[in-house]
């Protein structure tokens, strides 16, 4: 269970944009929903105007700068650690000035929105600083008496649930990683099919045409450098490279006493040569795991001037 608590490696990947933005959002939600509620309770007489600003101030300064971040890097992976420092402020502050132990619960919507990132050790940590925060919440009571060795059924209970939902966000954070791992797999698996997939179809191409032998590899390997030199994400480089991969495609409907003609094309002859543009993007419009796939195929003759 504990394998996923060694250093993996903390980069930004595309996929924690959703994950940040319902952290982020769902915190904001959270913190919007608090200070309402003890606007309420102000206005009931429940709390003062000053106790409603210092909340205020340690909830909703934590969220914008968070917001903020969010919106600058949108799939930064310490997100979730600038968002777990605020949250826990705010956490830090209601537990040691609540006038009810069910503040203790606040911790909960934490618990539960780090667990989509089944980051073990960032579960862990959470659920361990809140039992911190909730021993040093208890000692303080016990201190000013409103505790008692004699009368600590409630904080029993406050901590075995605590614990509880501790244990069951690690187990939660687990299962979830042991699942999105097994996805991985299976995904990296089906690349790799359609790599050699597509690899092989580009080598039929070329080897049908005896004088571009090896061109669609190269033309592949040339693009793929390109976009690199261009600043280009990992994955727009792979599709870069498949896409020149199988530029060539339509050429399968070209006959081959046309393609490999040793003299110079007839006119009705060239018009069937243009025509492997069109008839390779007719054959690629449909795969849509590469995107604009069939749009390379269709214009890798165009010039830019459009003659």
């Amino acid at each position: 269970m504990f394998e996923r608590f060694h250093f993996e490696k903390r980069e930004d990947r595309p996929e924690y944009s959703g994950l940040n933005a319902g952290l982020v959002y769902g915190w904001l939600i959270i913190a919007v929903v608090l200070v309402v509620a003890y606007a309420i309770e102000v206005m009931k007489g429940e709390r003062s105007e000053t106790y409603l600003l210092y909340f205020s101030l340690v909830t909703i300064v934590p969220v914008v700068i968070s917001f903020i971040v969010y919106h600058l890097r949108q799939e930064w992976f310490y997100l979730r650690y600038l968002v777990f420092g605020g949250y826990m402020i705010m956490y830090t502050f209601v537990m040691l000035t609540g006038n009810t132990p069910l503040v203790f619960t606040y911790i909960l919507p934490l618990l539960s929105l780090m667990v989509l990132y089944h980051d073990m050790l960032l579960v862990t940590i959470t659920g361990l600083a809140s039992i911190v925060v909730n021993i040093a919440s208890t000692y303080i009571r016990y201190m000013d008496d409103e505790i008692s060795l004699h009368n600590s059924k409630e904080i029993e209970i406050q901590f075995a649930l605590l614990i509880l939902c501790f244990m069951a966000s690690i187990v939660g954070a687990y299962i979830y990683g042991r699942i999105d791992r097994k996805n991985a797999e299976f995904r990296e698996n089906m690349q790799q099919m359609t790599i050699a997939t597509i690899r092989t179809i580009a080598n039929t191409i070329d080897a049908k045409d005896e004088y571009t032998q090896g061109h669609s590899r190269r033309v592949s390997d040339y693009s793929g450098s390109i976009a690199k030199e261009l600043g280009f994400d990992e994955k727009k480089i792979a599709d870069i490279k498949f896409i020149a991969l199988l530029h060539d495609i339509g050429k399968i409907g070209v006959p081959d006493s046309v393609l490999n003609k040793p003299g110079k094309l007839t006119d009705d002859e060239y018009q069937l040569m243009k025509n492997h543009t069109v008839i390779g993007a007719d054959i690629l419009k449909d795969i849509g795991m590469i995107p604009e796939i069939d749009v390379g195929a269709k214009y890798h003759h165009e010039r830019y001037d459009g003659k």
